[in-house]
């Protein structure tokens, strides 16, 4: 395996990772705010995915229209 194909490939943390963001469905959420989420999107920092997410896993906690209360507050 080349090296840049090895850099590339995701790791079994960023496979578990997606895995699980894919099971609570907020890839598909996140292509629908113009945001696509891949394997490797967490390498680099990247805060309006981090902010997406934690945005998704609130709202499964908490009820989206209470999510949504918070997120338009601190607009």
């Amino acid at each position: 395996m080349s090296s840049s194909s090895a850099a590339s490939a995701a790791s079994a943390e960023e496979s578990a990772l997606f895995f699980n963001l894919c099971l609570l469905g907020i890839p598909n959420q996140a292509w629908k705010n113009g945001l696509e989420l891949s394997r490797q999107s967490f390498r680099k920092p990247n805060p309006r995915a981090l902010e997406l997410v934690l945005f998704y896993l609130y709202a499964a906690i908490c009820g989206e229209a209470k999510a949504n209360k918070v997120r338009g507050s601190q607009s």
